[in-house]
This record gives C-alpha cells, sequence and structure tokens, in this order.
C-alpha cells in the first residue's frame, strides 16, 4: 500500500516534462493543498487513495463521499479549535 504522498512523488518523478516551473504548479495547485479532514473521513478515503485506484486527490475525496470547502487561511485557526460559528458559517453558506 502506497501512501498519498509516495503516489504523488511517484507522478511528479514520472513526469518527463518537470522542470522548476511545472514542480511549483503542480505543488501549490494539486499535490500540496491541504485538506482538513476528520478522522472518520479520513479512513473513508483512504482506500481511494491507494496507487491502485488513485487518479486526482479532489477524486479521492468525491469517491468517499466527502465534500470539499475553500477556507480562508485567517478562519482555519478557528476551525481546527471546533469553533462552532465559524464552521457553521462555512457548512451554511
Amino acid at each position: 500500500m502506497s501512501t498519498l504522498r509516495k503516489v504523488a512523488a511517484r507522478l511528479l518523478l514520472e513526469n518527463l516534462k518537470l522542470d522548476g516551473d511545472t514542480l511549483f504548479d503542480l505543488f501549490t495547485n494539486k499535490y500540496g493543498r491541504l485538506h482538513y479532514i476528520t478522522p472518520d473521513e479520513n479512513k473513508a478515503v483512504i482506500r481511494f487513495q491507494k496507487d491502485s485506484v488513485f487518479t486526482e486527490p479532489e477524486n479521492a475525496y468525491r469517491s468517499a463521499g466527502i465534500q470539499l470547502i475553500n477556507v480562508v487561511a485567517a478562519d482555519l485557526k478557528a476551525i481546527k479549535k471546533r469553533d462552532a460559528k465559524t464552521i457553521d458559517a462555512y457548512l451554511n453558506a
């Protein structure tokens, strides 16, 4: 079983056209993004992150029934502290 990081590393290393700009773009827009999920969601997504079925990070979450929500960086600290008001604002937007 490969971890998502190992799968991403393999895909990057297999890219023969990989240069500094491409690596930066792939990291900032695809592989280096933060996905803050609950422990139960993490258990659900693991089987979709194996190298035999992995295609894209978003597809793995979608397959596990997880809806990703864009969060502004300023709110992340409150969300990590389980601030109900901040979380409700995102869930009910």
